[in-house]
């Protein structure tokens, strides 16, 4: 497997991953690992410490994206300011309907 410059991040091939699927979950307890096939990157894989805090702040990060397009929506005219209130319920009902469709 190739360690890249970043740190605390390797590189690997769909090849290498088929090859040795447990030493590459052993390296993602200790790096994020980049899945790349022809050249490309496909994917990532990461340990259960790192996805814990992925899981733990998604819904921030899925709150900041709609609110952000919200702001640019407004900005260009093309939706209005809501009230506190008006924006949490649309904002739940959109996660919720993400979440059934997973």
């Amino acid at each position: 497997m190739l360690i890249i410059d970043a740190p605390g991040a390797a590189v690997v091939t769909t090849s290498e991953v088929k090859k040795d699927l447990s030493g590459t979950f052993k390296l993602a307890k200790e790096r994020r690992i980049y899945v790349t096939s022809d050249g490309q990157p496909i994917g990532g894989i990461v340990g259960m410490a790192t996805m814990q805090l992925l899981e733990e702040f998604l819904p921030d990060l899925e709150l900041f994206a709609l609110a952000s397009s919200r702001l640019a929506a407004i900005r260009a005219g093309e939706d209005a300011l809501l009230e506190e209130d008006d924006f949490r319920a649309r904002a739940e009902a959109r996660f919720a309907a993400n979440e059934s469709g997973r």
